[in-house]
């Protein structure tokens, strides 16, 4: 049956044409990149599902993974992580399919289909792989051998089945994945004219993060050299509900510490209403992203300049991708007064933190607001590190990133162009925050985690609107990903693009620069109208300072 399925995608891959050149294949869809004058057309070859190893049928359903309230809530359940690696030399597509197939044996989860709005049935349906052929060239789509990719990435997010996503990823309808209809997870292997490739990956966010998607690219990487792959950690009951020992009978105790249940989310459902999140009633609770009427007043201002926006053909957002000398960040330590304890993420963080508030003062965004006074920004921090969650090892694969708010104190009202925030100011604001981030305050964020996703979709419409435009400056993830590990005997990968889509303005994604010498990458995601400030505001161009601009497609 197997065999019957993939001769007739064969077919049907020989329908639509590889674009072999023989003039009577025709690729049916033509992408302009943003990032150069030049236009660029890509077609699929191939479409199919990699399952375990064996014939199909050989792995019937086997456990399901229950997700946690981090997976459930509402940012990431309505949000999709899309990487893109560039490479000079191809990838064997044969060889990768293989490697694909042994991978996923290790992470059955990401063969699964949801089977309900909380719990993913470990059921073998398979990961799709799309194979394609593209008339660009590797220096078409990067810019010049950073680490970054510039991809044609639509301005604006719709709800149709293709839009929203760069034709070096595969789409996404987060509706149907939910419902059980489409993998969770797919990947594209694109042929370049050159003979290079790129790898995109696309994964729901609630499934995964960045950590976890980079240890399940690693994992396929191994597997495409032949080389022995570390065992992941999948038992999610470690974010589940805590304390939940007190509440199991001696039985359900025994069978947990025997490890003869799937997951603590099924005892969670027996004990109905007693089981209580992480952390205990004598805390207090973690205060809400939206305090009073100004917040929401806020945030229906700013639907409402949204609105006009649209009305009168606004051009959506644009990526600002900007270069941190290794100098620039040892002289912010230095001024900070702790050289030995920022890091160098503290630091482009800081940057990417004071430069986009800096445009938001000079475009009027935090007059009349609290933040005239009072900075505040969203870090996503990773519970795997430093302890920072009891229970949770490193190798876990999963969802483990929380939100945490940063706030600075200015003093004074800030000038139009945010004058009194400094770089170091904010690096030292980071670095306190990230180092308080124990596990007591991780239960007492996990208990607003759990509220916000047993709140009606109504209720947390207010809070999730009101959070980034209003109530905080920016959004900004600084975890450093091992990208120059992910091998597919192709070398280092020349390129990457950090996506996450829809894409939301007034965020940030800190990268280690591929360059070398200790330097940082930051990309950043802003309004249009902001990447054109940033080209002609001259007090923004002095906050660059040695900072250099890489790629502007505002």
């Amino acid at each position: 049956k197997k065999l019957r399925q993939q001769a007739r995608e064969g077919a049907g891959a020989d329908r639509r044409g590889d674009g072999d050149g023989d003039g009577s294949i025709h690729p049916p869809q033509g992408i302009t990149m943003a990032s150069s004058s030049s236009a660029g057309k890509w077609w699929k070859v191939e479409e199919t599902l990699v399952h375990l190893p064996g014939l199909l049928g050989e792995h019937p359903a086997s456990g399901h993974t229950y997700l946690t309230p981090v997976d459930l809530h509402p940012l990431p359940r309505n949000a999709v992580i899309g990487w893109a690696l560039l490479y000079d030399e191809p990838v064997d597509e044969e060889n990768f399919k293989e490697a694909l197939s042994h991978t996923i044996a290790d992470f059955p989860v990401v063969a699964g289909r949801f089977d309900g709005p909380a719990v993913i049935n470990h059921n073998n349906a398979g990961v799709p792989l799309v194979i394609c052929k593209d008339t660009r060239r590797s220096a078409e789509v990067s810019n010049g051998g950073s680490f970054i990719l510039q991809v044609d990435a639509p301005s604006s997010f719709s709800l149709k089945k293709d839009s929203g996503f760069p034709s070096l990823l595969n789409p996404m309808r987060l509706r149907q994945v939910y419902r059980g209809r489409e993998a969770a997870v797919s990947f594209r292997l694109t042929r370049l004219a050159c003979g290079g490739t790129v790898l995109g990956v696309t994964a729901t966010h609630a499934l995964v993060d960045g950590s976890s998607l980079c240890r399940l690219l690693m994992s396929l990487s191994l597997a495409y050299r032949g080389l022995d792959r570390p065992a992941p950690y999948l038992d999610r009951r470690c974010l589940t509900c805590q304390p939940i020992a007190s509440l199991l009978t001696d039985g359900e105790r025994g069978a947990m510490a025997e490890e003869k249940m799937a997951t603590a989310a099924a005892v969670a459902a027996s004990l109905s209403g007693r089981v209580q999140p992480l952390g205990s009633e004598a805390e207090a609770p973690c205060r809400p992203l939206v305090q009073d009427s100004l917040s929401v007043w806020q945030s229906l201002k700013f639907l409402g300049r949204v609105a006009w926006g649209a009305l009168r053909g606004a051009r959506g957002v644009g990526e600002v991708v900007a270069r941190i000398s290794p100098r620039e960040i040892e002289a912010c330590k230095r001024a900070a007064g702790g050289a030995s304890r920022i890091s160098k993420n503290d630091v482009a963080a800081a940057f990417a933190w004071t430069l986009l508030r800096k445009m938001q003062g000079s475009m009027g965004l935090l007059r009349g607001t609290d933040r005239e006074q009072r900075a505040r920004m969203l870090l996503a921090a990773d519970l795997r590190r430093g302890g920072r969650c009891e229970g949770l090892p490193s190798e876990y694969f999963g969802n483990a990133a929380l939100a945490v708010e940063v706030e600075v104190e200015t003093g004074a009202a800030e000038d139009a162009a945010g004058a009194m925030m400094t770089l170091p100011l904010a690096a030292a604001a980071i670095r306190s925050t990230v180092s308080a981030l124990k596990p007591e305050m991780t239960k007492s964020i996990m208990r607003s985690v759990w509220t916000a996703c047993q709140a009606s979709a109504l209720g947390r419409l207010p809070a999730l609107v009101s959070s980034l435009p209003c109530y905080h400056d920016c959004l900004i993830t600084s975890w450093q990903f091992p990208l120059r590990e992910l091998d597919f005997g192709a070398g280092d990968p020349v390129g990457f693009f950090p996506g996450v889509l829809p894409r939301c303005p007034w965020t940030a994604v800190v990268l280690a620069d591929g360059a070398g010498g200790g330097g940082a990458l930051v990309h950043m995601t802003l309004p249009s109208e902001a990447c054109d400030l940033l080209r002609r505001d001259p007090r923004l161009t002095a906050h660059l300072g040695n900072a250099e601009i890489l790629q502007n497609t505002g």
